[in-house]
């Protein structure tokens, strides 16, 4: 959340009425949202929240991170990557970098960063649209933007300086890593029903600007076929003038 207000209001912010932290024992509707735990910043004042999913605080001047929460069930991941490794002969090998965009069309994801360290077997590696960072031993695939819906692909030529086997081969390459920004998109399903200034002075009239997106997600993927995932939160930004 950012906040420009002066006086230091009291705000009132409210989530999904059907916020279901947590399943042990509880019901869940469906379609509901779940999430498996929930924390706040300390300045908010949360004794309503368990009856009305409503949040009572006043925030700090600045940017600072009001809620964090995590999701483990089952969702569909915005991204998924195919790599396909072939050992051309014992010097060279072909690593195709397929990408699959599973989030709706009507959605562009922007900033993304496809990197791939290169193993220090390898002599060369080369392909188009790609930088080759020799002092970080990593080669990066810088995307400017990709909508939902769509496929790319990247295809990698490697010379080995040694003669190589196909499985040893493979093992050494990856993991493929990947970072980027899809606003306006929210895979938890978590919403912002409202947010109220408590009690406004008059002639005071605040600018709500939301921006709800998924950001800073780093998807692992081992050639080895093991997918690791690391998520950070859904961000949810609040301006307040």
């Amino acid at each position: 959340m950012k906040s420009y207000l002066t006086g230091s209001p009291e705000l009132k912010l409210a989530l999904n009425g059907d916020l279901v932290i947590g399943k042990r024992g509880r019901s869940v509707v469906y379609g509901g949202v779940v999430l498996d735990d929930i924390n706040f910043h300390e300045c908010v004042q949360a004794e309503e929240f368990e009856q009305t999913r409503t949040l009572n605080f006043t925030p700090p001047e600045g940017e600072f991170i009001l809620i964090n929460y995590r999701v483990t069930n089952e969702f569909r991941h915005p991204f998924c990557i195919f790599p396909s490794f072939k050992l051309l002969n014992e010097y060279k090998a072909e690593l195709i970098i397929k990408i699959r965009t599973d989030f709706p069309k009507q959605n562009t994801s922007t900033g993304v960063v496809v990197e791939l360290p290169i193993p220090s077997i390898c002599q060369t590696m080369s392909g188009q649209k790609v930088e080759f960072d020799l002092k970080s031993r990593k080669v990066i695939w810088n995307i400017n933007k990709v909508r939902g819906g769509s496929e790319l692909a990247l295809p990698i030529n490697i010379t080995f300086q040694e003669q190589q086997k196909n499985d040893s081969a493979r093992k050494v390459i990856g993991p493929i890593s990947m970072n980027f920004e899809i606003p306006m998109y929210n895979v938890s399903n978590l919403q912002i029903r409202y947010v109220r200034v408590v009690q406004p002075d008059k002639g005071y009239s605040p600018y709500l600007w939301v921006r709800i997106g998924l950001r800073d997600l780093l998807l692992l993927f081992l050639i080895a076929n093991k997918l690791l995932y690391s998520f950070n939160v859904c961000v949810q930004t609040f301006q307040f003038k």
